[in-house]
């Protein structure tokens, strides 16, 4: 978190004001010589000119400090996405609506508010009272309303009282599993890594602005499987999920918070029809999921089963294949720092002719990493 501050205000030393008027005032220029007469006289009149101008910004500042003295303090809050893998601020591309929290210097919570695109700017205005804040900040692509059928976050002071208490949960697991396309959301706290511990420090006089930087917590992961040869895959022959999750919540810091795990069922699995060039169409199997804030210490496993004859066709931890692409294109890059910038996964699984995996592609972009069956075993 950023922070910048302006001070001062024409109106602070109305006392100052008056004492140079008086001094001023009682400065009289020596007329009695003739030769000084002439430039003497003018001299008078323009002191005397300062003075009224001087008495007239005085009522002025007073006008001001009556009208200002029972508004509170206006200040802006700057929202940033920066940290992702476009090398650009996507804020203005990506987010739709922005919920707020807005915790005093005590962290504990004094208002929240939603704020829906379009956006006029990427600098939000609140009126507050003296003091201090914090602010923490749940973003998303699609309207509050979606969000809320999806995500459970706190929506008052009945429900979240400090800053240390604020998570943010899915919705809709049941029976220890999720299969629901979630809106993609992102987090932003004192105490999140992109950001630093800052209170905006609301003064009588001047304007404040704080910075905060967003990272997304979703990341979607699509699924192609496809054999070699003229047969043809149908969706509902295979068994498609990522199991073992641990990520159903995240803290105040944007920390997983352990719980009982569960698995992730695609939103979506069917069979497309694809163009291979040579041998005219291919059907193959798609499936896509919407996953939590992925971690370093995250075990869940990308698995595929064939529910015809029970035999699992893959099954390996799911970080450690992402990192693999880190480990092509950015090897000076930490693993958490890859796994929050990067949120589209591509996998394509080839299966030989006796329904085994023989080759995977894994995509990002423009990069691609292909891991051949026996090179992970």
């Amino acid at each position: 978190m950023e922070y910048s501050k302006t001070e001062g205000s024409p109106c602070k030393r109305r006392g100052d004001l008056l004492f140079y008027c008086y001094r001023l005032y009682r400065t009289d220029p020596d007329i009695h010589n003739d030769k000084t007469r002439l430039m003497g006289l003018m001299i008078f009149k323009k002191r005397h000119i300062y003075c009224i101008l001087l008495l007239f910004l005085l009522g002025s500042c007073s006008a001001i400090d009556e009208k200002w003295d029972d508004c509170p303090r206006r200040f802006g809050v700057k929202v940033k996405y920066d940290y992702n893998m476009l090398g650009a601020d996507a804020f203005a591309a990506q987010i739709r609506s922005i919920r707020f929290f807005i915790f005093d210097r005590f962290d504990r919570l004094v208002r929240e508010e939603v704020r829906e695109a379009p956006f006029r700017e990427d600098v939000f205005r609140f009126d507050l009272p003296e003091g201090k804040y914090r602010f923490a900040c749940v973003a998303s692509d699609e309207k509050w309303e979606t969000v809320s059928r999806h995500w459970e976050v706190p929506h008052s002071a009945a429900t979240l009282h400090r800053l240390e208490e604020m998570t943010v949960r899915m919705k809709g697991i049941e029976d220890n599993s999720l299969s629901s396309l979630l809106p993609g959301l992102w987090y932003a706290s004192p105490k999140s890594p992109t950001n630093t511990d800052r209170m905006l420090h609301v003064e009588e006089y001047g304007e404040d602005e704080v910075v905060m930087s967003l990272i997304r917590n979703t990341a979607d992961i699509r699924l192609i499987l496809q054999k070699g040869g003229e047969e043809q895959l149908q969706a509902e022959r295979f068994y498609c999920a990522v199991e073992g999750a641990d990520n159903r919540a995240t803290d105040h810091a944007d920390n997983v918070i352990s719980g009982e795990r569960f698995k992730y069922l695609p939103y979506i699995q069917k069979t497309i029809t694809a163009q291979e060039e040579g041998t005219g169409k291919l059907e193959v199997v798609a499936a896509e999921w919407t996953v939590n804030r992925l971690t370093v210490n995250d075990k869940s496993h990308l698995v595929i089963r064939d529910q015809e004859t029970g035999m699992t066709i893959f099954d390996r931890e799911l970080v450690p294949l992402l990192l693999m692409l880190r480990h092509e294109k950015f090897a000076q890059m930490p693993a958490q720092e890859f796994l929050d910038r990067e949120y589209e996964y591509e996998f394509y699984l080839m299966l030989d002719e006796y329904d085994r995996w023989a080759q995977l592609l894994i995509k990002v972009r423009d990069w691609t990493v292909r891991i051949n069956r026996m090179d992970l075993e």
